[in-house]
């Protein structure tokens, strides 16, 4: 009544009591009630807190808090692999830039020296060089 705001004005300070009153009572519905408002923010985020009442409704057969838990499973499941495949991009184009590196070492700088560009160092060429890697790694990285 008062998370929603039929019939009374919304007040989550109010649900978050009415909820812990039922909870004592076995209430499973109101431990997933309870659950989601700690996880949107809609009063203290206390995360093991939720995650402890969606598992003991869940384990009560409550079938909102199965499908919650399974999702979250789902999205931290999701959240790491992404994570571990940004890790490899990363390392794929951290060890592409010593290519370059060499490249520069190696053929441009003798090739702009022998045209006469003496004051060309490398420190100006790095920047040119690594510029796509940088660029690769913004978009691995961007969010």
């Amino acid at each position: 009544m008062y998370r929603a705001g039929l019939g009374v004005n919304y007040n989550a300070e109010l649900a978050e009591e009415c909820f812990r009153k039922a909870i004592k009572q076995g209430n499973t519905d109101a431990m997933v009630n309870l659950a989601q408002m700690q996880q949107s923010g809609e009063i203290v985020s206390m995360p093991e807190e939720a995650r402890e009442w969606l598992e003991i409704a869940a384990k009560k057969r409550n079938i909102k808090a199965m499908r919650l838990l399974h999702e979250q499973k789902k999205e931290a499941f999701k959240e790491r692999k992404s994570r571990r495949i940004k890790g490899i991009l990363t390392a794929i184009v951290v060890i592409s830039i010593l290519p370059w590196t060499v490249f520069i070492n190696s053929l441009l700088l003798p090739l702009f020296a022998s045209m006469g560009a003496h004051s060309i160092r490398l420190e100006a060429l790095i920047p040119i060089s690594i510029l796509p890697a940088a660029l690769l790694l913004h978009l691995i990285h961007r969010e």
